[in-house]
């Protein structure tokens, strides 16, 4: 989108804007010229040894960049197995849990009532048991 101006007084030549959006870098637009037309870049010539800096600047901050990314991946996969362990902690600890009251009813029920070596034999399986939960 161009937005002509009005013509300077000199009658001689015409400014133009464009319009809707921003332009990183040289921009050209066309129209109808009187006279010569040059171009010149705003750099001009860049020596060999400044794009030897850029190649290997740039090989270096990839480098870097992909150092950066395995850490976070490795931080992240840490991350998961600390998760995982915790999980399967709490697992056991719950199956050492459910032995020991399962163990321990068990075991005041055949002391109790029936005076016998089962009920002996579950209250050290529940010991074992509260000594397994305990250790976690």
């Amino acid at each position: 989108m161009t937005t002509p101006r009005e013509p300077r007084e000199d009658h001689h030549s015409v400014e133009n804007e464009i319009s809707g959006g921003t332009f990183h870098g040289p921009v050209f637009q066309a129209g109808s010229f009187r006279g010569d037309i040059n171009f010149a870049a705003p750099h001009g010539n860049v020596e060999a040894d400044e794009l030897e800096f850029r190649k290997e600047f740039m090989s270096r901050q990839r480098e870097s960049w992909e150092e950066e990314k395995a850490a976070r991946q490795k931080k992240a996969a840490e991350r998961r197995a600390e998760a995982n362990k915790k999980r399967v902690e709490e697992q056991v600890g719950c199956i050492f849990l459910f032995l020991f009251l399962t163990f321990t009813v068990t075991a005041f029920a055949l002391i109790y009532f029936f005076h016998n070596w089962l009920g002996l034999a579950s209250a050290a399986l529940a010991y074992a048991c509260l000594k397994g939960l305990m250790s976690d």
